[in-house]
């Protein structure tokens, strides 16, 4: 009796441990949208086309790359994680960074998703400072690789890679935020930059005014009431085309808003500033439009005016 027990207990220990070794890889994250991949809790989120932006300024990649890998400082302490994100940023299609604003730059949480070819562009094993732990097998060929946390809190903590067209890089305070977003395939909708233009935008202004308050008072004061912020700019021909769509808590707001921005209008495009005329100003129930078709003159213009070089 005995015997036979053993036997059966032999037999169970034997099955369980090939079902272990025959059991299934594990389920690959569904990555469809890269933009998808922010985490919602992120306030500020810009798309970058950078593959156009290249074009349009006769960028040749992989020379900008070198050049930039020797400029980077010899004393850099977390220098190989800079070069790494140097060259995924510089090999990419497009780019989405999402942002929940800080203080100054160094405490700002980030996430960066990067799309394009980056073949050959993930040394192994990763280096850094801290340094990168091992890469661990999430399925679906994507890796996810952690470290503990840097020097500074707005640095990748967290990385994630698809060989060979996508990367994720996260600060120290969305790693739980996208362990929930990427690893779980779970978590409410991010905040969506439009999907057209070279670069766009999209924001939550609630927190946004809070910080403009102190630094652009009048521009707060006009955000008054604004819930959140939708542009775009883009290319169109010789022209660069900037559309914001502002959208306020009631149609009342936004056409006062609409209002006050069309007596500054009238007053401030005199001497210098005639380009100013060509912003077209149209409030739709609770949305606030803004248009602006410059050439490329009128936007260099334009900037002078904004750095304040004088019109």
């Amino acid at each position: 009796m005995r015997a036979a027990a053993l036997l059966v207990v032999s037999v169970c220990t034997i099955a369980c441990a090939r079902e272990r070794t025959l059991s299934p890889p594990p389920m690959a994250p569904r990555v469809e949208e890269p933009g998808e991949l922010l985490p919602a809790d992120l306030d500020l989120v810009v798309r970058l086309d950078v593959a156009r932006l290249r074009a349009l300024l006769g960028v040749d990649a992989p020379e900008l790359v070198s050049q930039l890998q020797r400029a980077a400082p010899s004393d850099e302490p977390d220098r190989e994680t800079a070069r790494l994100l140097f060259a995924l940023l510089l090999r990419a299609e497009a780019v989405w960074i999402g942002v929940r604003p800080g203080l100054d730059a160094e405490l700002t949480d980030n996430v960066i998703v990067l799309r394009g070819d980056f073949r050959k562009q993930v040394p192994q094993p990763l280096g850094g400072e801290p340094r990168w732990y091992r890469g661990r097998d999430l399925g679906g060929n994507l890796l996810r690789f952690d470290r503990d946390p840097p020097r500074l809190r707005a640095l990748p903590a967290v990385f994630y890679f698809r060989d060979p067209d996508l990367a994720v890089l996260g600060s120290v305070a969305e790693i739980d935020a996208l362990d929930l977003r990427i690893d779980r395939g779970d978590g409410d909708p991010p905040l969506r930059a439009p999907e057209s233009g070279l670069i766009a935008l999209a924001a939550r202004l609630g927190p946004l005014k809070e910080k403009l308050a102190r630094r652009a008072p009048v521009l707060s004061g006009l955000l008054a009431g604004a819930k959140r912020l939708e542009a775009s700019l883009d290319r169109r021909g010789e022209a660069v085309r900037a559309q914001a769509d502002v959208l306020f808590e009631d149609s009342a707001r936004a056409n006062a808003v609409a209002s006050d921005l069309r007596e500054w209008q009238g007053a401030a495009s005199g001497a210098g500033r005639q380009w100013l005329k060509n912003v077209q100003i149209e409030p739709l129930e609770r949305h606030l439009s803004l248009r602006l078709d410059l050439t490329f003159r009128e936007l260099s213009h334009a900037l002078h005016c904004f750095r304040g070089s004088g019109c």
